[in-house]
């Protein structure tokens, strides 16, 4: 290829899109081909032109330039995951998020869990539709955390919760899903992955200090039934005994607070 075509001299560069945060592009690289299969590269400064960014003249690119351009992008994309994040509790669904942490509230449902393992009696329930209360999951690390808040209305630091009435689950409310769980709270699809997860991994066996026993996960199961069967929501009211431990939903974060 003989020369490069006048009008890349001229084009507006920007970057869209509803997530993209406040970039000023600083360099492009900006492949060219003919319809004989010729190609190259040129590579180009980015200036400001009335506050928008504009492509400057550009020259051809070694292969060497490319590379260095590339390895440039991967060390500041790096250095940008890296830097913390803000961190709080935030507004709808979303109840607290920071860089490794993502906790949100999932309304009132009817599901099909699964029921297996150590369980004889029980896994009569497995597969039918139970009414399942609001829960709120908490994703930190590879770690996936289950309970239910207390109160009505959205949650916030001071709302009372208890772990979730399910098996698999630990007196802190950590949940034991075979190592099957990986936690990407920056993933936009983390929330809908980690429900289906729990939602779809059958539950094997109680947690010794968890507040339910063999019998009375049975009772649960039957009362979640009928629930469902009858078009009602599952409410704390209706499972929580004395053996449920209550606290608030800061204390899951205050390990957290400096």
């Amino acid at each position: 290829m003989k020369s490069i075509p006048k009008r890349t001299k001229h084009v507006h560069a920007r970057i869209e899109g509803d997530n993209t945060q406040n970039f000023t592009p600083q360099i492009a690289l900006i492949a060219h081909s003919d319809r004989q299969g010729n190609a190259c590269c040129t590579i180009h400064n980015i200036g400001l032109l009335k506050n928008r960014p504009h492509l400057l003249g550009g020259v051809l690119a070694t292969e060497k330039d490319i590379a260095n351009t590339l390895e440039l992008i991967k060390n500041k994309t790096q250095k940008e995951k890296q830097a913390p994040l803000a961190s709080g509790f935030t507004a709808r669904d979303i109840l607290y998020k920071d860089a490794d942490t993502l906790a949100w509230l999932r309304p009132p449902s009817t599901e099909r869990i699964l029921i297996d393992g150590k369980f004889k009696e029980e896994t009569q329930y497995s597969g039918k539709p139970m009414a399942i209360p609001a829960m709120i999951f908490v994703v930190e690390g590879n770690s996936l955390k289950t309970f239910c808040p207390l109160g009505a209305g959205r949650p916030g630091p001071e709302t009372e919760i208890c772990v979730a009435p399910f098996p698999n689950t630990s007196e802190d409310g950590r949940v034991c899903l075979n190592g099957g769980f990986r936690g990407e709270p920056e993933n936009p699809k983390m929330i809908q992955d980690a429900e289906n997860i729990y939602f779809n991994t059958s539950f094997t066996h109680p947690v010794p200090r968890h507040p339910y026993d063999y019998r009375e996960f049975r009772k649960f199961w039957k009362l979640a039934c009928r629930k469902a069967e009858a078009g009602k929501i599952l409410t704390p009211k209706n499972f929580i005994n004395k053996k449920f431990q209550v606290f608030k939903l800061k204390d899951v974060f205050e390990c957290k607070n400096p």
